[in-house]
């Protein structure tokens, strides 16, 4: 999973980098105000459907990581409930070949045996739950941080282009 985060973060970077790029070359082409205005419109929507692109990827990944809790809480439960019958089959087959002192103790070893298979499976079901909720922090915090960095720059971009175009000298048609 660490590998898929790893290419993900890799996509974001491309996709926030061609973004950026693409917006200092519109900034930077000669071309009139409006037409600038209207690719800065364009390259923006653009932004914006990349960023609904990436969001909508966290939500697959976080749907696949639900999805793999919910496959592993059931194969846990499958095993516990094998163990289980083994007990009970282990615990039959003693109780018909020893006496009654010999049954208790293996009762009690019986309980301890389900009580630590117990601990040990709550304690990998609550790091298992620990994993999943840091890693689906952490994508949506990558995807804030990205979203908000690309804001900011188109809205930088678009300030000083309203500054350069304020400060362009008027042309009189009418000579």
């Amino acid at each position: 999973m660490s590998k898929q985060q790893n290419n993900g973060g890799f996509v974001l970077g491309a996709i926030f980098g061609a973004a950026i790029a693409g917006a200092a070359a519109l900034l930077y082409a000669p071309e009139s105000g409006e037409a600038l205005r209207q690719r800065l419109n364009d390259e923006a929507l653009n932004l914006k459907d990349k960023a609904n692109t990436y969001a909508e990827e966290v939500k697959n990944k976080t749907e696949q990581v639900k999805q793999t809790a919910q496959e592993t809480s059931q194969d846990i439960k499958v095993n516990l409930k094998q163990s289980a019958d083994n007990l009970k089959s282990e615990y039959s087959n003693l109780k018909s070949s020893v006496d009654e002192k010999d049954v208790k103790d293996s009762v009690k070893q019986f309980a301890d045996k389900v009580k630590d298979e117990a601990l040990n499976l709550k304690e990998v079901l609550v790091n298992e739950g620990k994993h999943l909720m840091n890693e689906a922090s952490n994508s949506a915090q990558v995807v804030k941080h990205e979203a908000g960095y690309s804001v900011e720059k188109v809205e930088e971009e678009a300030h000083d282009i309203k500054v350069d175009l304020k400060d362009e000298p008027k042309i009189d048609s009418e000579f």
